[in-house]
């Protein structure tokens, strides 16, 4: 479940570097504040992507936590009952809300037609500020209410038995993961979401901030699989080190290619 919850935060770089790319080209060629219709927003490459790499991972974190609950309090039924295609299970049921939501989206896009006065097509302006507003506030819930069931169960959990280290650090890694994305996700949320009821009207920079917190989500999740997971640190050197050793390897090919045609020639020289 964590690698699914990892591709989730994956995408949620790739559809804020996409957004940036695009932008930034709007920007040179001139085409950023032109009139965009809301359904076109869905035929770019971002837009989707944001509102599932949004979803995807708080839905990911409810089942995580769910885990959880089900693993401590019914202990006996987990060990029991509980096999890895539950897992498979939830993350199919995660991917299958997040797809009906944007199947959602699209059809209420497509009898609602708005023009946006830019072709930033954010999730706002792409789904309609009441999508939005759900979107974000349901994002924002979800990471919250997970971050106190987890911090109550963990707590509850430690005052009777003594955890192992593993145990500790898995816990660690739990909360450090909803912690960062009550900061980075679902306080920005609600600035987006204010702003765009305008209750109050939030300055521009600020705004840019919060999506920037949004973006650097997935970055800091990295950052906290490495420090908390030392399988999955392991393996992150061990794909680092492979590639290394293969563009060495390259490397090393390259030059006794280079070296083999230097002698092929001088030694057609001297029989010359």
């Amino acid at each position: 479940m964590f690698i699914a919850l990892s591709f989730g935060d994956l995408a949620n770089g790739l559809a804020f570097f996409l957004a940036g790319m695009f932008r930034i080209s709007f920007i040179k060629r001139g085409k950023f504040y032109v009139s965009t219709p809301s359904i076109e927003c869905f035929s770019t490459p971002w837009a989707v992507l944001m509102i599932f790499s949004g979803q995807f991972p708080a839905l990911m974190n409810m089942f995580i936590t769910l885990q959880r609950v089900v693993a401590f309090d019914f202990a006996v039924y987990y060990r029991r009952v509980w096999k890895n295609s539950y897992n498979y299970c939830l993350i199919i049921s995660a991917v299958f809300l997040a797809v009906i939501s944007i199947v959602v989206a699209i059809v209420i896009n497509s009898n609602d037609h708005r023009e946006n006065p830019t072709s930033i097509c954010s999730v706002m302006q792409t789904t309609g500020i009441i999508y939005g507003t759900i979107h974000y506030a349901l994002i924002a819930f979800v990471y919250l209410f997970c971050s106190v069931v987890l911090y109550a169960i963990f707590n509850k959990m430690n005052s009777t038995r003594v955890p192992s280290a593993d145990d500790l650090r898995r816990q660690r890694m739990l909360l450090a993961i909803n912690g960062v994305s009550v900061v980075l996700a679902s306080i920005p949320g609600l600035l987006v979401t204010l702003n765009e009821w305008k209750a109050p009207e939030i300055d521009d920079l600020i705004i840019g901030v919060a999506y920037c917190c949004y973006a650097m989500h997935s970055g800091l999740s990295l950052i906290i699989y490495l420090t908390f997971r030392p399988d999955f640190r392991r393996r992150f050197v061990l794909l680092l080190h492979i590639n290394d050793t293969k563009r060495r390897a390259r490397s090393c090919e390259v030059k006794s290619n280079h070296t083999h045609k230097i002698a092929t020639l001088n030694v057609g020289q001297v029989q010359t």
